[in-house]
């Protein structure tokens, strides 16, 4: 019998909320995920480094780095070029949405999160 696809696949959750990076992660584990968490943008790209990393659910508004510049350090690097990104973000606006997708994003969910919105994202962009 297959192995659900959740099974093999690693999601970083980057957002400086620890709260949300908690209940996230415990609401993707629960879905079947592996989930990596981190703070700011370095300890994501870090964590990039030293982990198979196959998505990244990346809050915009962070101190240290923000998330427009770890997408563009990710889009950048040929290691995570082609790593699906969701951008997850309370900034309701349609503008800066635009420019997420248009720099590499593969998706742009605003806060707060719905889970089931967050777990069809997912799969669709891991489908891709």
């Amino acid at each position: 019998m297959n192995q659900p696809l959740q099974a093999d696949t690693t999601l970083l959750v980057i957002d400086d909320a620890e709260d949300n990076c908690s209940l996230l992660k415990q609401k993707l584990e629960k879905s079947g995920y592996r989930v990596e968490v981190a703070t700011d943008g370095q300890e994501a790209l870090f964590v990039l480094n030293r982990r198979r990393i196959d998505m990244v659910l990346l809050d915009l508004i962070m101190p240290v780095m923000n998330g427009f510049t770890v997408l563009e350090k990710m889009r950048a690097n040929k290691n995570f070029a082609n790593i699906p990104v969701i951008i997850m973000s309370s900034i309701d606006d349609e503008d800066t949405a635009r420019d997420c997708l248009d720099f590499g994003a593969s998706k742009y969910i605003y806060k707060p999160l719905n889970m089931s919105d967050v777990l069809g994202t997912i799969k669709e962009c891991l489908q891709h």
